[in-house]
């Protein structure tokens, strides 16, 4: 099969040549391009110069070269196998089936996800509550980071390497309490008490409408490919509320939506890294949670794996 296909390309490409000689004028380092959907065919027309060994005058002599790009062998056959023509030599044509496929300017995907765990740090950076607030610590193995892209687009920098990636989706994240505790609606500041119920589940959910903004970088090629990216991701808080369940001669169930003095708005770090088809993700939001002295002074690191392209 291989060699059909490099001999039905070889046909094609004196074709293209014959054409170009067809033209009485040609200049030096003329090019003459053939880009078929699976194969594409250069062939340049350029002036080289000989000294002659007797010191003669130079000699010029036109040189033809034909390239042909393969983007694809089994596929390149399809496209040529139809054409008749006549049986020609291939020994001016340079074969090079290496060629990567051409990438184009912007690159969309849809539904792509993250999915990983929350974590809370105080104002040094530790993962204990602040003072007064020790009754809020969290459980970071029950607290779920799920984050649903709709859309999600690349621009290529440069080639296949370097490309700008932008998204837009929905970031839900809950933080499941270990104590049983209520935080008072409409309370400013807010005020959190110890309830008497003994919580099967007790977790605060929020949900964000986030902007991933990042500058992403591969290196390599196929299942050995590095991936890394970094940059800001912007959020608008849309929904939160606080679910509990537990059992008291019978099983009950609240959800009470409040926004908790949660800050509305929200700029943080994201960074991926990957290999072949394996990339994880963490995500840093240096400031609190919570507005300014209307609630305990949190900020939020999450981490996880992607499901889906970076």
């Amino acid at each position: 099969m291989k060699k059909f296909v490099t001999y039905t390309i070889s046909l094609l490409a004196l074709f293209a040549t014959s054409a170009l000689c067809a033209q009485t004028d040609s200049t030096a380092n003329d090019d003459l391009i053939i880009d078929g959907s699976k194969v594409k065919i250069i062939i340049k027309e350029k002036k080289v110069i000989k000294q002659a060994k007797n010191g003669a005058d130079s000699v010029v002599v036109n040189s033809k070269k034909v390239e042909v790009f393969k983007k694809d062998v089994e596929e390149a056959e399809e496209e040529l196998k139809d054409l008749a023509l006549p049986e020609v030599s291939d020994k001016e044509i340079v074969i090079d089936e290496e060629i990567e496929e051409e990438q184009p300017l912007v690159t969309t995907e849809f539904f792509t996800m993250k999915i990983g765990l929350n974590n809370l740090l105080n104002s040094e950076n530790k993962l204990e509550m602040p003072a007064g607030s020790e009754n809020m610590e969290i459980s970071s193995a029950k607290s779920i980071n799920f984050q649903y892209n709709f859309v999600e687009q690349a621009i290529s920098l440069y080639k296949s390497t370097i490309s700008l990636k932008y998204a837009i989706g929905i970031d839900f994240n809950n933080y499941r309490f270990e104590n049983n505790i209520d935080l008072v609606k409409n309370s400013e500041p807010l005020v959190v008490v110890n309830s008497t119920n003994n919580y099967k589940k007790n977790k605060l959910v929020t949900q964000y409408l986030t902007v991933p903004v990042m500058l992403d970088l591969n290196i390599g090629g196929g299942d050995e490919k590095i991936k890394i990216a970094a940059g800001p991701t912007f959020g608008y808080l849309i929904a939160s509320h606080q679910k509990q369940k537990w059992e008291d001669n019978g099983k009950h169930k609240t959800k009470i939506k409040d926004d908790y003095n949660l800050e509305k708005f929200r700029m943080g770090y994201e960074v991926n890294f990957g290999y072949g088809n394996i990339v994880l993700y963490g995500k840093y939001y240096p400031e609190s949670i919570f507005k300014a002295n209307e609630g305990p002074d949190l900020s939020v690191v999450s981490a996880g794996i992607l499901i889906g392209n970076i």
